[in-house]
């Protein structure tokens, strides 16, 4: 059945999420509350609570081509920079050419969005809709709801001592329409944004002196460009944003301010701010520097006070009988409409990944479109974000895991807040260009200025030095658009025409089309080739073929071979039973007698292995103190079973049917919890995959056809791990799919996934993999080699390997019947870490978490002294290399490493005590400047040559307070000869 999808508002927004609903295959039902399409740039005279309307005098700030959809340029003869009724009358051309108004039920307020019953299985919204003509409300459920209301519609009202007391109007700009009412009126306007200053401007013409009253001054700049050419065709190009992000800030702080101030200067004229242009939203207006020379609008700073007729400022300068004040001093962001428990902006923070989509939802069903500030047009980017918000909804794209969603949208604010000053202004401000490419990325729309260097380079320089339109977001991918490359050549055309009485001559139109690029083209044509020869470079360097001879030439991600230490969770449906994770398949598959006995013993005869789920309920589950003992551990990775060969996964994966965590036990996301915790405590991700599941009818059936069928490959292995490299963005993929009756990997069609892996997925970067993604690859082939569980070659091997190792010496996982002797000592723990080490691999270390979602006693206790010993001795872990030798040469309880970074760091592993406190070591050689430490104790070790080489120390005799470890002791040899 085709989704229904409620789309709240019917102004450019709106508009452009109809259409990509029909472009996706949706059905789509927009809501406008009023009679008309246009939204905010309607004009209206009556004033409506909850809705913007922009003045009567408006003219947009942005030039027409600039502004436009991707695929409806508009008409040439329009002007260049649009009054509202021109751009009205653009939507209304766009909303007839797709035929968009059938859409549209007018005169329908949404009094309110909740969640239906069923949200967690359906994702689907139940909708309140009142009908303003008749008043009668109805009730209707959408499987996915789009919000396109904008953030010009609740007014905020800046406070200031004596307001209550002033007998003039006070009004806001949201209420503003034209200035006549206010003829011959004394009139202060407060605020520098584009609203105040327009509203300033328009004043000016019917009462004068008008004062601007501004808190912290602004930068101004100008509609129009050199040469009459529209200010951000110049301005807003790739080339430009190419150099904002890669010079210094500064440096284009001061490029800017210069071009700014050559249209008037901004200290002469009383405007200046103490910050920098970058930091503020900018406010356009060509009209103001000849206002303030002409004395009808005069600035003022910041209000102190009002009286009942006059109004004081900070600099004690006061307006008497002042009759209207404007309050030009933004809104307030709210969706009164939604459930509080759904969406509850506070101080303007809207908490959207992307500015659209809410990271704590069950479901990602619903979407907010222009809730963001651009230095550019809204228009292009609310396209994009309605084109992914479309793919999103089918399944065809997956946000990522909720804290990655967190991840992003911190990351986001702290650096607006870092660069904009601080207002409500700016909580949802983005670079233009740079947003606008990240969106086109997500939806597959980017254009691809190489190939167009490569096959049309003339075509690419307007791409890259011409005016970013977004006509550049049809060229290819989803719904491109054949007529998007015109488009994009005949801009400068059509911008000229506004103005033209008749076509000017060629040449002049050369050079008014794109200002200075045959100048500069030549001087940095070079640098650009320079560039692109660079990109095809590492491009070519990281398109790895779906083969392991090509995907084995990738290395893996520094931080993995860095780390050394990572622990391993076995948990899930098995850890009930708590006898071995293989548990169901000893019982059922291999019907040994021991568990048939269990369960004989112990359950119904009717229970089946199902009946389990239930009881795994992980209700003391906290992935925050999880997290906490594994940093404690010393751990740099950690990795979790989202889905062992039971099939049960501990994620709500759409191919899991009702086999998962959200469902049945729990129902929670225990992979995004553990997810968020892990990335925020600064550990890696890892999550484990069983690529083949015992009992899956689908896997059995391939199996019978020898895997010359991939019913179960395609319908649940390769769509769960898309799911979960999209939606939780691990550092680490461990496969887990080589039983000795299993298919190799082309069966798994592990090769592709792989390649997707390291060329296209999110986490293509950084992403480490392992061996086991078939019967052909197991210690052949992979990121990382695992070979057989438990694996210490105890020599160096050629590739990077890894000990998969189990704290419990009987069982990956819980056991409940595990006795002390049963569980590794710290000094066998520390055996396999440091030789493990030594040899290049890395230990991952295995504990078993309850089904009540706690670490057990024993393995918290082991992973403490654990984390003891690696913070006196992680030195000689992590960042090492192996050495020249990886055992000593004389001494078996001696193993080596050697810091990765200073060839002079040697560092001896000693595993038994000497009962004479003497070491004697064969395969260093010390020179003359040999010191030798104990590590953590504060005094050089004595040492002397051995009689037939190596080296020989001397330990004196250290009181037991003084001990810097138990169990196993390391020494940094510095400047050996070897």
């Amino acid at each position: 059945m085709t989704m229904r999808v409620a789309i709240i508002g019917g102004g450019c927004c709106g508009l452009t999420a109809i259409k990509a609903c029909t472009e996706a295959g949706l059905q789509p039902v927009c809501f406008e509350r009023t009679g008309d399409i246009c939204g905010l740039w309607r004009f209206t005279e009556d004033v409506i609570e909850g809705k913007g309307s922009v003045a009567k005098s408006t003219i947009i700030k942005t030039s027409k081509e600039m502004t436009a959809f991707s695929d409806f340029p508009p008409p040439p003869e329009f002007p260049v920079y649009m009054h509202q009724e021109y751009v009205c009358t653009y939507f209304r051309m766009y909303a007839d050419k797709f035929d968009l108004k059938k859409y549209i039920r007018f005169k329908s307020e949404i009094e309110r969005v909740s969640k239906s019953e069923d949200f967690v299985e359906t994702g689907r919204w139940k909708l309140t809709i009142k009908d303003t003509t008749t008043g009668v409300s109805t009730e209707e459920t959408f499987d996915a709801v789009v919000v396109c209301t904008g953030h010009h519609a609740y007014k905020h009202y800046a406070k200031f001592p004596g307001m209550e007391k002033f007998k003039g109007e006070i009004v806001h700009t949201h209420d503003y329409k034209y200035s006549a009412p206010y003829k011959n009126k004394k009139a202060i306007v407060v605020g520098v944004g584009n609203s105040g200053i327009d509203a300033a401007v328009d004043l000016s013409h019917v009462t004068s002196p008008v004062y601007l009253s501004t808190r912290r001054g602004a930068w101004v700049q100008r509609n129009i460009g050199p040469k009459g050419v529209p200010g951000d065709f110049v301005t807003t190009t790739r080339w430009n944003s190419y150099l904002e992000s890669t010079l210094p800030q500064s440096w284009t702080d001061s490029a800017n301010e210069r071009r700014v101030n050559q249209n008037f200067d901004h200290t002469l004229y009383s405007v200046k701010p103490k910050h920098r242009i970058s930091g503020q939203h900018p406010s356009v207006n060509d009209d103001l520097p000849l206002r303030l020379a002409s004395g009808s609008v005069k600035m003022k700073p910041n209000i102190k006070r009002f009286t009942e007729s006059h109004v004081e400022f900070d600099d004690g300068s006061i307006v008497t009988n002042v009759d209207v004040v404007v309050l030009a001093t933004g809104y307030d962001y709210g969706y009164p409409f939604i459930d509080k428990d759904v969406v509850d902006v506070q101080e303007n923070v809207l908490d959207f990944y992307l500015y659209e989509f809410l990271p704590d939802l069950e479901k990602q069903t619903m979407a907010f479109i222009g809730c963001i500030q651009p230095t550019g047009a809204i228009m292009p980017i609310a396209e994009l974000q309605c084109r992914y918000a479309m793919q999103v909804f089918k399944g065809e794209k997956t946000l990522p895991s909720p804290a990655a969603m967190w991840a992003d949208i911190k990351r986001r604010r702290s650096a607006v807040r870092g660069r904009y000053v601080n207002t409500q202004r700016h909580t949802i401000q983005v670079d233009y260009i740079t947003f606008l490419d990240e969106m086109a990325s997500k939806v597959g729309c980017k254009p691809n200025i190489l190939r167009y260097l490569l096959t049309n380079p003339v075509f690419a320089m307007k791409l890259i030095f011409g005016p970013c339109t977004a006509y550049q977001y049809r060229l290819r991918g989803p719904n491109s658009w054949e007529g998007a490359k015109k488009a994009i050549e005949n801009q400068w055309e059509r911008t000229e025409k506004a103005t033209m009485v008749k076509d000017p001559p060629a040449v002049e139109r050369q050079g008014w089309g794109m200002p200075g690029l045959y100048t500069i083209a030549g001087v940095i044509m070079l640098a650009v080739l320079i560039r692109v020869f660079y990109c095809i470079c590492i491009t070519c360097a990281l398109c790895y073929e779906p083969n392991w001879n090509s995907l084995d030439t990738r290395k893996n991600p520094e931080w993995y071979d860095e780390g050394k230490i990572g622990i391993f969770l076995h948990w899930g449906v098995y850890s009930v039973p708590g006898n071995m994770v293989w548990f169901w398949y000893y019982w059922k598959g291999q019907k040994l007698p021991e568990f048939v006995r269990f369960m004989k013993d112990h359950y119904p005869p009717n229970f089946q292995y199902a009946d389990f789920a239930p009881q795994f309920r992980a209700e003391f589950f906290d992935a925050d103190e999880w997290a906490k003992i594994f940093k404690d551990a010393g751990a740099r990775y950690v990795v979790l079973t989202t889905k062992h060969h039971e099939g049960f996964t501990l994620w709500p994966s759409k191919y899991s049917f009702n086999w998962n965590a959200m469902s049945v036990g729990p129902k929670r996301d225990l992979v995004g919890e553990f997810s968020n915790a892990i990335k925020k405590s600064g550990l890696h991700l890892g999550l484990y995959h069983s690529l083949f599941e015992w009992f899956n009818p689908l896997y059995i059936k391939d199996k019978a056809n020898n895997f010359n069928t991939q019913d179960f490959v395609m319908a649940k292995t390769m769509p769960e791990l898309y799911e979960l490299v999209n939606t939780y963005h691990p550092d680490y993929v461990w496969s887990d799919g080589v039983p000795s009756d299993s298919g190799n990997s082309s069966y798994w069609n592990a090769p592709e996934f792989v390649a997707w892996l390291y060329n296209e997925s999110p986490v293509k970067q950084r992403v480490v993999t392992n061996d086991r993604w078939g019967i052909d690859t197991m210690c052949k082939h992979g990121g990382v080699l695992t070979c057989t569980d438990r694996y210490n070659p105890g020599k160096l091997k050629k590739r990077k390997w890894e000990n998969a190792f189990t704290i419990d010496k009987k069982s990956w996982g819980f056991r409940r019947n595990a006795v002390l002797s049963d569980f590794m000592t710290m000094e066998e723990i520390l055996y396999q870490v440091i030789t493990t080490v030594s040899c290049g691999g890395n230990a991952l270390i295995d504990a078993g978490p309850t089904p009540y979602g706690t670490i057990p006693p024993i393995f918290q206790e082991r992973l403490k002294q654990l984390g003891s010993w690696l913070r006196v001795n992680g030195e000689g872990i992590y960042r090492t290399v192996p050495w020249l030798h990886q055992n000593d040469t004389v001494n078996p309880h001696v193993w080596y490493t050697v810091s990765k970074y200073s060839s002079v760091l040697v560092y001896a592993f000693l595993l038994e005590w000497p009962d004479n406190n003497i070491v004697k070591l064969g395969a260093p050689e010390p020179s003359s400047k040999t010191v030798v430490y104990l590590v953590g104790y504060p005094d050089p070790i004595p040492w002397k040559a051995g009689p037939n080489g190596g080296i020989q120390l001397t330990i004196p005799n250290i009181p037991l307070p003084q001990m810097p470890c138990m169990w196993a002791w390391a020494f940094r040899l510095i400047d050996l000869s070897n």
